[in-house]
């Protein structure tokens, strides 16, 4: 991988820019990204999650399968399976290290997998992802952001708090077994092609996810999303508009619950999906 060739892609990404990901190293056997936290992402006991650092993951899983070849293609992650610790941490960074695992010429596909940790080494997650070559033009116009246009505040429409409220997640109906919510693709979350970055969609569904099992937690106990697959089917655009997560309660366990989620259109076109366990603890 070429350092010039992943900072200029990285410097067209608002959704990293807000995020604040930052370009660390690479070479032949490894790439490297940083960021540091940001509170208002963390969950209601402080911990670090995929609403964080998804962005920072799909950097980080997604190059580093094409990092140890002559050269580097311009590639998606088209799928991410991720095991999260639940740790808590004051860290002020986070850091993250990706290797490559199989490069699949016939398929135009790489495997890579990731670690995130916090700056004082506690593991948050680990990560393996499927990245698809693309033939797609960068577009202009993409929002030169920072962490400081991340919407941080609670908003009229949002009643969850934390990562719901700067993903602009709205619960619109609860039953025992569904949970339906709303949101909008924000400028904040798009990629170098004009399209929701694949991290966000992961930290979407995360949110939803979690959003969807508070209702499971007895009075005093507390959860965490342990592990989750993330299917980006398409890229959600601006223009789409609302779009609907969909999350279902597949089972309730003493300990695990299972939880699929689906990402759609308004007119019902499946753009995301994933598979979730909830760890109750």
């Amino acid at each position: 991988m070429q350092d010039s060739a992943t900072s200029a892609l990285l410097s067209r990404d608002a959704a990293a820019a807000a995020m604040g990901v930052r370009y660390v190293r690479s070479d032949h056997d490894s790439v490297s990204f940083a960021q540091n936290t940001i509170p208002s992402l963390a969950d209601d006991v402080g911990r670090f999650g995929l609403p964080m650092f998804g962005v920072l993951l799909d950097c980080t899983v997604g190059s580093a399968g094409y990092c140890a070849s002559e050269t580097q293609p311009i590639a998606v992650v088209a799928s991410m399976s991720i095991a999260l610790t639940g740790a808590t941490s004051h860290s002020a960074e986070l850091v993250a290290d990706g290797w490559p695992v199989h490069v699949d010429d016939t398929t135009g596909t790489a495997l890579g997998r990731a670690e995130v940790r916090t700056g004082d080494g506690v593991v948050l997650a680990t990560a393996t992802a499927r990245a698809a070559k693309v033939e797609r033009s960068m577009i202009d116009g993409i929002p030169a952001l920072s962490p400081a246009d991340l919407p941080l505040g609670p908003t009229s429409t949002t009643d969850s708090g934390g990562p719901a409220d700067v993903y602009g997640l709205t619960v619109v109906d609860r039953s025992a077994e569904t949970t339906t919510a709303s949101v909008e693709p924000k400028s904040w979350m798009l990629n170098p092609f004009g399209s929701v970055q694949g991290g966000v969609l992961v930290g979407l569904m995360a949110t939803a996810t979690e959003v969807a099992a508070r209702p499971l937690a007895e009075r005093g106990q507390g959860f965490y999303l342990a592990d989750i697959g993330v299917d980006l089917i398409r890229s959600p655009a601006l223009s789409m508009g609302e779009l609907i997560i969909e999350t279902t309660l597949v089972r309730r366990g003493r300990r695990f619950c299972l939880l699929d989620s689906e990402l759609r259109t308004a007119d019902g076109k499946t753009l995301v999906r994933s598979h979730g366990t909830i760890l109750l603890t």
